[in-house]
């Protein structure tokens, strides 16, 4: 689980994430079957937003493409090969959310089911959107 854009995302945040990811995948004798992480995990972080919520003020990763986008090339020059993603969208489907500040991140209200689980994501790091946890 490389978590999310608003806890990851932030650019003192996402090279010690990259670095951290490495080392586990390190490691654990850098798996060839480990292709690559999941990210917004039990999470409400759309896809592609725009504009950017107003919570999201000073992270320039504020959606899941921007963070996957970020983080990738930090991962390729750490070694990973060919590193890919796969996003939680079960409860994204609401965008901005009603969440006061990012932090907000226990049972928010309003929100809904995003995509539903697919792998046509039109970008090509992101493999799937997938369903992980319960929806809504």
């Amino acid at each position: 689980d490389a978590g999310h854009a608003g806890w990851l995302g932030w650019a003192a945040n996402i090279g010690p994430a990259a670095q951290l990811f490495t080392q586990v995948w390190t490691a654990a004798g850098k798996p060839a079957s480990v292709r690559g992480l999941a990210t917004n995990v039990a999470n409400y972080n759309g896809w592609n937003i725009s504009p950017a919520p107003s919570y999201t003020s000073g992270d320039s990763n504020y959606d899941e493409q921007l963070y996957i986008n970020a983080i990738s090339p930090l991962l390729t020059a750490a070694g990973w090969p060919n590193v890919h993603f796969i996003t939680d969208t079960s409860r994204n489907g609401v965008q901005p959310t009603a969440q006061l500040a990012w932090g907000d991140w226990c049972n928010v209200i309003g929100t809904g089911f995003g995509v539903r689980p697919t792998t046509n994501t039109g970008n090509t790091l992101e493999d799937a959107f997938v369903w992980v946890k319960p929806g809504g």
